[in-house]
């Protein structure tokens, strides 16, 4: 994948964001970290329980999965972000490196000023990859 100079590389999961910018050029990308940022989870997940009878029947409640909907709420904050960098002219283009999951999720929040500035995706986990690892995926997409 070529990126211009100030190409931003967006890398993510649920649970972690790296922020880099290409410094270099097209023909030799030369990514920089601008910001990074974790999931602080908020709670443990639950488990199922009954509530009292409503109409003399007890009701069985599902487990609630907090961990899951902190990776939402994550992954939603940087949907909104990117969105409001978009607007304020942070950037022209950028790429998203994200695992499966993670990348579907965000692409049914991007705004059509976001995909817009889109220049590719990168299906994988690379949160916990070099700055190096990155940027050889990126030179392979």
């Amino acid at each position: 994948m070529k990126l211009p100079h100030g190409a931003w590389v967006v890398v993510a999961d649920g649970e972690r964001l790296l922020v880099l910018e290409n410094r270099g050029d097209a023909e030799a990308i030369d990514l920089r970290v601008m910001s990074h940022a974790t999931l602080e989870a908020r709670r443990e997940t639950e488990g199922a329980g009954r509530v009292p009878p409503a109409g003399g029947r007890r009701e069985t409640v599902a487990a609630t999965d907090w961990t899951r909907l902190d990776r939402m709420r994550f992954v939603s904050e940087l949907a909104a972000r990117l969105d409001a960098e978009a607007a304020a002219g942070a950037f022209a283009t950028f790429a998203v490196a994200a695992d499966p999951r993670t990348l579907g999720a965000l692409r049914m929040q991007w705004t059509a000023r976001v995909r817009a500035r889109l220049a590719g995706e990168i299906a994988a986990v690379l949160t916990r990859a070099s700055v190096a690892g990155i940027e050889a995926a990126v030179r392979r997409a």
